[in-house]
């Protein structure tokens, strides 16, 4: 007997599934220890044990979003409509998240405003600059690209910037686009080198500014150079283009002297014995000569190394100064046409004004002669006045003063008049006091005869003196003694006519005054 006794073997597998897993031709969805039975040849029974773990994982789920701009999700942004997807591991398996995402965002199209040459400014709320929108959209306009500052006269923007624009639609959403402008208002300045004598070393320097950068430079408008420099030019007279990058076109003329010129200016009036100051311009190469007539004599400076050159000057009469002729480094000009004058003011004589008489302590009025508009005074010394620089201070003292007093008139000149001021001396009991009134008075500025006022004799006080016009309007009305009117109203001098004058005062003596009469004003 040949026997053989034969055992069937036992094994183990192991698995792990996201989804359910198909495994002898049976479908496993749960976990679990599962045996698979097989028949050897010799008729025994093979095992096998599969240890399988189902985890959770593999879903799939879908989520709705609705956005008016560009749309963040899971650190993607999306810009369009459409579906997305977002797969994820767990557990070693795929979850999928659908996006089923909707844009609402308007459509805003920006076409930039074509650039303007020589216009003070652009429009950008025109329909042509959003022209391709979503319809019906409202549109508004900022500073910067956050929509928080508002942009000031959008239908007027008058510089070369970037605006913003935004675009709402009726749902809330909006878009925010720039628009760009540019303006091209050329400003243009040119500095000249004159050619010397003779050759062609000239040259030409034009800047510019306000347009659209880069510019271009032309003597001619059809050869443009991106130098804004000419050199080895002639004496002439140049046009020079300018072309910005935009197209805008400027113009700026320039002459370049071959010779040199001068020309003086200045000449005032002053006072005899001070001086003035003329200005020469030159132009051309330094150093420079000129030759000038200073009244009948002929001068000349030379060496002169920067214009204008300053001329000080001290005639002693009203004198002409033209120039005869100028040099410089290479070139003389003989054919001069330039001069000016300094005028001698004669200043007026000193003058020992009549005596004025005050009581001792009580106010008296005194007054500097008029030499005309903007004059100053300095009276001196300051003892018993109220104010040292006016023509008419007060005197108030116990003791009589003689005073100098310096008028300068706007011109420089100065005059200086004499004024003594006296007290009037203790009268005996039979003083005689008495008031009279000029017939005429002539205000013509002359320092004599300039006011109307009463002539007092022992006059204590003066209660008023009034002066009318022919129609009985009140020209002018005081109660200080020595002091009177001008002719003057309202600040207008009034007209050769008779004029009524009244008055009242009393004396030194006791005796009551109450007079009226007329005066004659001549011019």
């Amino acid at each position: 007997l040949h026997l053989t006794i034969g055992q069937g073997s036992h094994s183990d597998t192991t698995a792990t599934s996201c989804t359910p897993i198909q495994w002898h031709g049976q479908t496993y969805s749960q976990s679990g220890s599962y045996d698979y039975i097989s028949t050897t040849p010799a008729g025994c029974a093979d095992t096998v044990t599969l240890h399988l773990s189902i985890t959770n994982g593999g879903t799939h789920t879908d989520t709705t979003a609705v956005s008016c701009s560009d749309f963040l999700w899971h650190g993607q942004t999306y810009a369009t409509s459409g579906d997305y997807d977002f797969i994820s591991n767990n557990n070693g398996c795929a979850d999928t998240v659908t996006l089923h995402l909707t844009i609402n965002a308007p459509t805003l199209r920006i076409t930039d405003p074509a650039v303007t040459c020589n216009q003070p400014t652009v429009d950008i709320t025109a329909p042509a600059i959003t022209a391709g929108s979503t319809p019906g959209l409202s549109y508004s306009y900022w500073e910067n690209p956050a929509a928080t500052v508002p942009l000031a006269n959008p239908n007027a923007v008058n510089t070369s910037r970037t605006c913003f624009i935004r675009g709402a639609g009726a749902g809330g959403c909006h878009r925010v686009s720039p628009v760009r402008v540019r303006i091209s208002n050329m400003t243009l300045s040119a500095s000249a080198q004159n050619a010397a004598c003779s050759d062609s070393s000239g040259s030409i320097t034009v800047t510019a500014g306000n347009g659209v950068p880069p510019y271009r430079y032309s003597l001619d408008g059809v050869t443009y150079q991106p130098s804004r420099s000419f050199t080895n030019l002639a004496a002439g007279t140049y046009q020079v283009w300018v072309k910005d990058g935009a197209g805008c076109i400027a113009q700026v003329p320039v002459t370049l002297q071959q010779i040199p010129s001068a020309e003086i200016e200045g000449g005032s009036a002053i006072c005899s014995g001070g001086t003035d100051t003329l200005r020469i311009h030159l132009t051309g190469n330094a150093p420079w000569s000129i030759i000038y007539t200073e009244g009948g004599g002929t001068r000349s400076i030379t060496g002169i190394l920067t214009s204008p050159y300053q001329l000080v000057v001290s005639p002693g009469t009203t004198t002409e100064y033209r120039l005869v002729s100028v040099s410089d480094l290479k070139c003389s000009n003989n054919n001069l046409n330039s001069a000016t004058q300094v005028t001698i003011s004669a200043g007026t004589p000193g003058m020992r004004y009549p005596t004025e008489i005050a009581d001792s302590n009580t106010p008296k009025q005194l007054q500097a002669r008029n030499l005309g508009g903007n004059c100053s005074y300095q009276w001196t010394p300051p003892t018993g006045l109220n104010l040292t620089t006016v023509y008419n201070p007060l005197f108030r003292h116990d003791r009589q003063q003689e005073y100098l007093i310096r008028i300068t008139t706007e011109t420089g000149c100065s005059t200086v008049d004499t004024l003594l001021v006296q007290l009037r001396s203790t009268r005996p009991q039979s003083i005689y006091s008495d008031i009279f009134v000029p017939k005429a008075w002539s205000p013509n500025n002359d320092g004599h005869n300039d006011r109307l006022y009463p002539l007092t004799v022992h006059i204590k006080e003066l209660y008023y003196f009034r002066i009318f016009n022919r129609w009985g309007q009140l020209m002018f009305e005081t109660s200080i003694i020595g002091f009177g009117w001008d002719g003057i109203f309202k600040g207008q001098p009034q007209v050769n006519d008779t004029y009524t004058w009244t008055l009242e005062a009393v004396g030194e003596d006791g005796k009551y005054y109450k007079r009226s009469g007329n005066s004659v004003l001549l011019r």
